[in-house]
């Protein structure tokens, strides 16, 4: 499907200049002569991985239907191809034409279960034509992302219990000076839900209830709408994303977070308020975001330390947001409770902070195993230590497994000689993965 794509969009650009011949052109690219079968699938992969605005008539499966009279029919008793789509609602869009145009969408995909994107902006309590046409298909919903102002999230309640096939919602709540909310009832009778994300502040709500034993992933990004108790209830999660907060009550008891391997932490205030008191024994990935390390280093890094020794887990992967100036030494703290680490991915970075990071890991011991670099920000000050620290790793040295791969993809490299020494890596064997602005051979990736 991925090599088909491109050769699908080809054929959309040279099929819109004959919309209206009736067949398919010779210029299609013989896509037209695949089977129907399989031409139905290039149209739903199509459509998956390009997100649509549903009221653009020339995007989407109302563009493929007006290249030609086969894939039209092909379109039109397709129904997953009907069952994805996004809805940016505007007053000027809520007409009897827009909501016919959902309907359409509707019909056509029949029973395919679906996965949209709703967004509005209005803060208004009126009925809203279509979300309320939405609102009566919701036993078809699938994976769905809501962004409503929060005092509308409560009428939502007419859906709990009619959620049958729902396994993921990501809802965004606008508007933070919301009146006070109550219950949030709608999501917690889905009996298939695994995956819920939060945005927004949550503070006036009373409380959000959902299923929390059967859930395998969970954003909370303000923190506001999690009842620590109900965190640790989570017995079957796998993926969390979270914000500590200064009111959170714990059980003097330390809980287990049996299945938990994948953490992302969104700030380091009151960080301990939550570690302290949960065990995490199958953590294999751990991210450290922006409002991390930013603050508190000291504490974070003490926290999290006693947190993996606690646990006795086996950190294998480490994604860090921002590296500041005075952060190195209590990284190294936490390197040395990671022996496992595999992959390193810092995405910003002050460049000094960098050079001293990496000259430390040039021929040292610490995070023996790792094999795979990502760095997501300008190199230039500091692109020597890091090609020191890559070539010794990748020649072993120290007694430490080779480096493997290398990745700074965002800024290129300017400086020649070190450019020189990335390809001759690359000659060697080592996955490098850089942009430059000088012209190389052939043996680095660009």
């Amino acid at each position: 499907m991925d090599v088909l794509n491109p050769i699908l969009c080809a054929s959309v650009k040279a099929g819109t200049e004959f919309r209206n011949c009736g067949a398919c052109p010779d210029t299609l690219s013989g896509i037209e002569k695949l089977p129907v079968e399989l031409l139905s699938e290039i149209f739903i992969d199509y459509v998956l991985s390009h997100p649509f605005d549903l009221w653009d008539p020339n995007d989407g499966p109302r563009l493929l239907e007006n290249i030609c009279s086969l894939w039209r029919a092909t379109v039109i008793s397709s129904p997953r191809v009907w069952s994805t789509f996004v809805i940016v609602s505007r007053p000027a869009i809520h007409t009897p034409s827009a909501v016919k145009v959902l309907h359409t969408y509707l019909l056509r995909s029949a029973a395919a279960p679906l996965t949209f994107s709703f967004y509005t902006g209005s803060a208004t309590s009126d009925p809203n034509p279509i979300f309320e046409l939405l609102l009566d298909h919701c036993h078809r919903w699938y994976d769905v992302m809501l962004e409503l102002p929060l005092h509308l999230y409560p009428s939502l309640d007419r859906i709990h219990g009619r959620l049958p096939l729902l396994h993921a919602a990501s809802l965004r709540a606008k508007g933070s000076t919301s009146p006070h909310v109550g219950n949030i009832l709608a999501f917690a009778d889905a009996p298939r839900l695994e995956k819920l994300a939060l945005w927004g502040n949550w503070t006036t709500v009373q409380r959000v209830i959902l299923p929390w034993n059967q859930l395998t992933s969970y954003a909370d990004e303000d923190g506001s709408a999690t009842c620590p108790q109900n965190l640790l209830a989570m017995s079957n999660l796998v993926h969390l994303t979270y914000r500590a907060r200064k009111i959170d009550v714990f059980p003097c008891q330390v809980q287990r977070l049996e299945n938990l391997t994948t953490l992302r932490i969104l700030s380091g205030y009151h960080l301990s308020t939550f570690f302290d008191h949960v065990t995490l024994p199958s953590l294999q990935e751990l991210t450290l975001d922006d409002m991390t390390l930013r603050y508190e280093v000291k504490a974070v890094a003490g926290v999290l330390e006693d947190l993996i020794g606690r646990s006795r887990c086996s950190v294998q992967v480490l994604n860090i947001d921002n590296l500041a100036f005075g952060d190195t030494p209590h990284l190294l703290r936490l390197f040395w409770c990671m022996p496992e680490l595999t992959s390193l991915c810092i995405r910003h970075y002050a460049a000094r902070e960098l050079s001293k990071l990496f000259r430390t890991l040039r021929g040292s011991t610490v995070l023996p195993k790792l094999t795979m670099i990502s760095l997501h920000s300008d190199l230039t000050a500091a692109v020597i230590d890091v090609v020191d620290m890559v070539e010794s790793r990748w020649k072993g040295e120290g007694g430490v497994q080779r480096l493997k791969s290398v990745e700074c993809p965002r800024y290129p490299v300017y400086d020649s000689f070190t450019l020189l020494r990335l390809t001759d890596l690359a000659k060697e064997g080592l996955d490098v993965y850089f942009s430059s602005c000088v012209k190389l051979p052939d043996a680095c990736i660009f």
